[in-house]
């Protein structure tokens, strides 16, 4: 009908991120830098079923990295998903055959240490 939406289609998305790099002097240098990422609302599979539509939401993402000087390795902090939002990746309904709706989520908050080593 006229008033269905297309699977999987936000009306809006938006994405900002930023990095600085701070120079220390014969040490490499420090970079802070994060990320935040919005979409608005989606519905999950063709019948609009009201339980598998996403209400708009965003995810905020940060990390402080350490190079060494000649940049040979790397070591990064970072959080993912950091204000720990649930949200719907997918989602199926067989309401008139099996009676169920069933979904999928994105991962939760996430901390994590990166080493890097460039050879």
């Amino acid at each position: 009908t006229q008033n269905d939406r297309m699977v999987k289609t936000p009306e809006w998305t938006a994405n900002l991120g930023f990095s600085y790099t701070i120079p220390i002097a014969n040490d490499g240098g420090v970079t802070v830098g994060g990320s935040v990422a919005y979409r608005s609302s989606v519905v999950n599979e063709l019948t609009n079923e009201p339980s598998l539509i996403q209400k708009g939401y965003a995810l905020l993402d940060a990390f402080i990295q350490y190079s060494e000087p000649q940049d040979r390795w790397s070591v990064t902090v970072f959080g993912n998903n950091l204000s720990d939002e649930r949200y719907m990746t997918n989602g199926l309904t067989s309401l008139g055959s099996f009676g169920n709706v069933i979904a999928n989520f994105g991962p939760p908050r996430e901390w994590g240490v990166k080493l890097q080593i460039k050879m």
